[in-house]
């Protein structure tokens, strides 16, 4: 990347909203604080969720309040975080996407940390991370069973977070994409390593809690194993050969004792195999399943996001 090409000089910041009010004039000033619009030409695209009129009708209050700097796009259904964050960035112009959350999680002051990371390591892709958490939760350990899985078995791979910053060259190849169940992060991953992390301060949410419950979390991080690795299928190769292996091992054994013993395996055990083998063939026809019904998504190409209203 020459250095014409890595300066940043136009900005769209696309956020998210699912039933937000309290925070989005707040939000609106932090954004208009933290840039400096001398300095980088700026769009601001807000995506609404489909969720409660308020959240529309307050965009609105911020469309006409800032009518050349705002768009606001409502969704027809709820389509989830990231689909609304894909419209957004299918809508934006700017030379660098920036996507943060409707909560104030992330402080839009952080966003001149990303560009600066970004210019100056020729970064692709800048991602905003907290610190870690020196406590113990449920949510951390799924994370990092989540990153060890994608880190091993997907070459690389990574989570991310929310809060990044994406050049308008690898935004293109993400417009490209239109399969079911596209993760934003992943898809970056499969077109760059040019990859860095900005460790950012968390503030506290006016709410106290997460629009994510743990269930919530745990779906996406399934939908993520299934859609974006192989992991299962290979799971059940191996739980497959180890069980094979094992039955065999079993049948040499009551052969010599047939043999030597002159005695035959009991009915426990018949039954006890026959339930073994039932559950393994069981659960590789699910896990098959799975993967036949993403391939039918992908041919009858189901839209990730349907847009209602835009101004």
């Amino acid at each position: 990347m020459n250095t014409a090409d890595n300066h940043i000089k136009s900005l769209s910041i696309v956020i998210p909203v699912y039933n937000s009010t309290d925070t989005l004039d707040e939000l609106v000033g932090a954004l208009l604080e933290s840039i400096d619009k001398n300095k980088y030409s700026l769009e601001i695209i807000f995506v609404d969720d489909h969720g409660k009129k308020e959240s529309w009708e307050k965009l609105s209050e911020i469309k006409n309040k800032y009518p050349d700097l705002v768009k606001i796009i409502r969704l027809s259904k709820n389509f989830g975080q990231n689909n609304a964050t894909l419209c957004g960035i299918d809508h934006s112009t700017g030379d660098a996407v920036i996507t943060i959350d409707d909560d104030m999680d992330f402080h839009p002051r952080d966003i001149s940390l990303l560009i600066e990371k970004a210019e100056a390591n020729s970064s692709d892709v800048v991602y905003g991370v907290f610190k870690k958490s020196s406590g113990f939760s449920l949510r951390s350990l799924g994370r990092r069973v989540l990153f060890f899985v994608l880190n091993k078995f997907e070459n690389g791979a990574n989570i991310g977070s929310s809060f990044r910053l994406i050049r308008r060259s690898i935004v293109e190849k993400i417009n490209y994409h239109n399969q079911d169940h596209l993760f934003i992060n992943q898809i970056i991953s499969w077109y760059t390593s040019d990859v860095d992390y900005l460790q950012v301060g968390r503030q506290n949410r006016k709410d106290g809690k997460s629009g994510y419950s743990f269930g919530k979390l745990v779906a996406i991080g399934f939908k993520l194993m299934f859609y974006y690795t192989s992991l299962p299928l290979k799971l059940i190769i191996y739980f497959s050969f180890l069980t094979a292996i094992i039955s065999f091992i079993f049948a040499v054994y009551y052969f010599i004792k047939k043999i030597t013993v002159g005695t035959l395996a009991g009915y426990s055990s018949m039954i006890i195999s026959i339930f073994v083998a039932t559950s393994v063939i069981m659960i590789g026809i699910g896990v098959m399943a799975i993967f036949v019904n993403r391939i039918y998504n992908s041919r009858i190409k189901r839209p990730n996001y349907s847009i209602k209203k835009i101004k």
